[in-house]
């Protein structure tokens, strides 16, 4: 698969870059059959997580985490096809859509089978750099 299919989002949220941490923590040690990952690969202490989303057209993510404020965690995402993909762009944009959908319900108690792909409900702010290529 090419390379020139990518997705890429930065949302800011209200909430501790602590509680973000756990949350992701969370959902890859609860969903670790759909979010397979390498522990060598997860660096909570530089706030950086490389998993993938096995599916007919698997995903790799990148994910880092910035602490704004005592308040407030950045998530920058990057998702590409896994090599043997097939996925395009929009497909990578909704595997973001979908894990963002896992992190709101982990922070808000909510269960994770109750995601619907939605996208984070307390975003603060979207800096959305949706950088899809079309090649």
């Amino acid at each position: 698969m090419s390379s020139n299919h990518f997705a890429e989002q930065k949302v800011v949220i209200d909430f501790p870059i602590a509680k973000v941490k756990e949350a992701i923590n969370s959902i890859l040690a609860q969903k670790s059959t759909k979010y397979p990952h390498k522990k060598e690969n997860l660096n909570e202490i530089m706030g950086t997580y490389q998993f993938f989303e096995l599916g007919i057209n698997s995903l790799q993510f990148n994910l880092s985490l910035s602490e704004v404020s005592e308040s407030k965690t950045e998530l920058n995402f990057r998702v590409t096809p896994d090599i043997t993909s097939k996925a395009n762009s929009a497909m990578c944009a909704q595997g973001i859509s979908t894990f963002q959908g896992h992190i709101s319900n982990t922070l808000t108690g909510q269960p994770l089978a109750a995601s619907s792909g939605c996208a984070i409900l307390v975003i603060v702010g979207i800096g959305a750099t949706m950088a899809m290529m079309f090649f």
